[in-house]
């Protein structure tokens, strides 16, 4: 139990700064980065 509440903590935390990091992309980039998942989404959908 204390193994996955590390891990949860870790998974949270990475999380975090890769939504920190998007919010700092042009809307732009974001938009496309939009449209490649769901391009992807759809190949695995």
């Amino acid at each position: 139990e204390e193994g996955q509440r590390r891990f949860d903590a870790a998974r949270s935390s990475r999380l975090g700064q890769i939504w920190r990091a998007l919010e700092d992309w042009p809307a732009q980039d974001l938009a496309d980065f939009a449209r490649l998942l769901s391009r992807f989404n759809d190949a695995w959908g």
